[in-house]
């Protein structure tokens, strides 16, 4: 999965706008609008990004994943970001697969979580 595929999967599950995305994972509110242009990101970019799209399906709460298409798509962020980020095991959150198929009124509105640091010993 390409990093613009995972973005545009996050930002669908999650329902944040394209500009708090950038924001809120790599402190550039174009981000995704320049690599919807073509911007190239570097290594560095790429593994913040992984890290704040594993955090953020991680945050999503157990209603917001009703559909098993939701769930298939964020067990597939999480297993993305897993092998990017360079976490050694099962990345620590719920299975998504395991979700009961029931949504709220407001679902998953606005989730703004912290940007995971990536340390190479495997401490996600």
């Amino acid at each position: 999965m390409s990093l613009l595929q995972a973005i545009e999967t996050c930002l669908k599950l999650t329902n944040v706008p394209p500009s708090r995305f950038g924001r809120d994972s790599v402190r550039d509110p174009r981000l995704v609008h320049d690599l919807r242009r073509g911007r190239q990101p570097g290594q560095r970019i790429e593994k913040r990004v992984h890290a704040y799209i594993a955090h953020s399906i991680a945050s999503i709460p157990d209603t917001g994943l009703a559909t098993p298409s939701a769930r298939r798509s964020a067990a597939a962020l999480l297993r993305a970001s897993a092998r990017v980020v360079g976490c050694d095991g099962p990345v620590p959150a719920r299975d998504p697969a395991t979700v009961p198929a029931t949504i709220s009124a407001g679902g998953a509105s606005r989730i703004q979580p912290r940007i995971v640091s990536a340390s190479p010993g495997g401490g996600c």
